[in-house]
């Protein structure tokens, strides 16, 4: 489940960032805006943040199993970093974004998805706020 997120979340990553894609938008592209770049690396601080919540929760399995904290807000985090990143991209990919065929649509659908079938977002809320004794 999280390895889903994270493969989707390095595919939306991977369109832009220069590299291995021939495609992928540089600081030489004239597309490249300043709006742009910012919406890159706010992809990227999610990415970073939602890997290391990830390796908390798991270090957290391995010295105490005490994790449903931990698990709950890396599963909350992932999900809704990744629908925000999603729709970031399609915002980017303009009117291409919403083509029904495309990998960024499928992306999108994907991520809002995720916020239900791992969990709902809200069920990981409930389950951090008991932890605050809320």
């Amino acid at each position: 489940m999280g390895q889903i997120r994270e493969d989707i979340k390095e595919f939306i990553l991977r369109e832009f960032l220069p590299g291995e894609n021939p495609h992928a938008l540089t600081d030489s592209t004239p597309l490249i805006t300043e709006g742009i770049s910012h919406r890159i690396a706010d992809m990227k601080v999610h990415l970073e943040a939602a890997r290391l919540l990830t390796y908390r929760a798991a270090w957290r399995l391995n010295q105490t199993r005490r994790v449903s904290l931990d698990a709950s807000i890396a599963k909350l985090f992932v999900s809704e970093a990744l629908v925000k990143t999603a729709l970031s991209t399609v915002q980017i990919f303009g009117g291409y974004g919403y083509l029904a065929d495309n990998e960024v649509e499928r992306t999108l659908r994907d991520s809002v998805a995720s916020t239900i079938y791992s969990g709902t977002s809200e069920m990981q809320r409930n389950i951090i706020a008991r932890w605050l004794g809320l």
